[in-house]
């Protein structure tokens, strides 16, 4: 079937409406029929609405192909199965097999049809143990059978011991408790070990790794004895608190490290009208002193911050329900 059949004119003589008419019907159909052409230049309309058959010739001078699917001899490939060179794949890895040093690697991913084996050789050093070839990798388990005819193979070994002198050393306990681990290589047993614990934070041992947990657990009260003078250590705690039986002194404290802060919560006895003293390196403002509740079982709170060992200002809230 032809593309385009036009009607031919034989004779306009007195009949030039019809020629007219055949005429505007040619340039349709002309209208029609290019509108169905491809475009060199890419005027539009420039798309097939239905399939295109080579009739067994070659499609030539093809930049890039974009398609969804190909199928090649019978096979139906989609487009992710088709990379151009140059381009990565990424494979979703279901199962990785080793071997002995320096064998195959095979990972196989997680597809269905379109499921792939690599194949991957590990490439191998040129450091191994001795009587085995050269390029097995050196292993942990198997530094002990390194040949150590050379410094450096000697030194590698003996950095496996605490009292290794070589290219690399491991710490030991004492060293690491006491910060004097220099250039040296920390285990996780040593450094667990190194660990503050409430009584460190609270004692301000040095060289200490803090955690969030141990610095809660510090700041828990610690009871005082009632007494005369009541004697409070601040490397056992920061928040304090005691019962007054009687008229006290509150002693200057001990261990002071400047810079803390805390609060004593003083409690009352059933009895009341406990009086609390100052000693001499509790500073209040203006040398007022401090005037407790002295309701039976009242609480006040006396906050304190360490200036220096021997300046601690202290400030009073009264009459806590």
């Amino acid at each position: 079937m032809a593309k385009l059949t036009l009607t031919d004119i034989t004779n306009i003589t007195g009949q030039e409406t019809s020629a007219i008419t055949t005429l505007n019907n040619n340039w349709q159909l002309i209208e029609v029929a290019l509108e169905n052409t491809l475009s060199r230049d890419g005027t539009t309309p420039n798309a097939l609405s239905t399939d295109i058959d080579l009739d067994g010739n070659d499609l030539l001078n093809v930049g890039i192909v974009n398609a969804e699917r190909f199928l090649l001899d019978g096979e139906e490939f989609f487009a992710e199965d088709v990379l151009a060179k140059g381009d990565a794949a990424t494979i979703e890895i279901g199962t990785v097999t080793t071997g002995d040093p320096g064998t195959d690697v095979i990972i196989t991913n997680v597809g269905d049809e379109h499921e792939a084996v690599l194949n991957i050789t590990i490439p191998r050093g040129d450091v191994g143990p001795a009587g085995a070839g050269t390029g097995d990798l050196l292993a942990s388990n198997n530094l002990d059978d390194v040949d150590n005819t050379s410094t450096a193979f000697d030194n590698i070994k003996q950095a496996a011991t605490e009292s290794a002198t070589g290219v690399v050393e491991l710490a030991t306990d004492a060293e690491t408790q006491t910060g004097t681990a220099t250039d040296k290589v920390l285990t996780p047993a040593n450094l667990t070990a190194k660990e503050a614990s409430v009584s460190d934070y609270r004692s301000n041992t040095a060289n200490r790794i803090l955690t969030t947990d141990i610095v809660w657990s510090a700041m828990e009260e610690v009871t005082l004895t009632d007494a005369a003078t009541i004697a409070w250590d601040m490397s056992t705690g920061v928040d304090f608190t005691v019962t007054l039986g009687g008229n006290r002194t509150l002693g200057n404290p001990t261990n002071v490290k400047v810079g803390q802060r805390g609060r004593i919560r003083v409690v009352q006895d059933a009895t009341g009208s406990r009086t609390l003293s100052l000693s001499s390196n509790l500073k209040t403002a203006g040398a007022a002193g401090i005037t407790l509740t002295t309701t039976a079982s009242a609480t006040d709170y006396i906050d304190y911050d360490c200036v220096s060992s021997t300046v601690i200002r202290i400030a009073l809230s009264k009459n806590w329900g």
